[in-house]
């Protein structure tokens, strides 16, 4: 008699959420992206400044290089793959760092700051939380939990 136990791992709402977001924010950036270079191109043929037009092509090419990172994050949250839940906490923490020094050099608001400061940070400590970094490891069942599972065979 052969018994096959599964173990299926339920995503949170809140990974859910942000695997959504993620998706939204990666369609918007590589249509952003793909607009800057086709506009790039026009202005280019159009006589446009070497200057301008390299700006362009470098803010499409990081446009374009952010949207393909938020499309491959938000797959792997939403599918719960164990390197997206530290690829997510990594990129929260670069944020959190990224934005203190931007705001140290005054490259942005204070109030911006702030704001980008408290949703990383937000969704740093969402990832950083038990239940949600449990969901995103391969064991959800320990051998103890196998065992007390398997029937009692006689």
């Amino acid at each position: 008699m052969t018994i096959t136990l599964t173990a299926h791992r339920r995503r949170p709402a809140g990974v859910t959420l942000l695997s959504t977001l993620a998706t939204v924010g990666a369609m918007v950036s590589l249509a952003a992206g793909l607009a800057i270079a086709a506009a790039g191109d026009v202005e280019a043929g159009l006589g446009a400044a070497g200057v301008y037009v390299a700006g362009a092509e470098v803010t499409a090419a990081y446009l374009l290089l952010m949207g393909t990172f938020q499309l491959i994050l938000a797959w792997g949250w939403w599918s719960l793959r164990p390197w997206a839940w530290a690829l997510g906490v990594l990129a929260q923490a670069v944020g959190v760092i990224g934005t203190v020094l931007a705001g140290a050099a005054r490259c942005i608001e204070v109030g911006h700051a702030v704001f980008a400061i408290v949703i990383h940070g937000a969704i740093l400590a969402y990832l950083l939380s038990p239940s949600v970094r449990r969901a995103f490891t391969r064991q959800d069942m320990t051998d103890a939990t196998l065992s007390q599972r398997q029937p009692q065979l006689q």
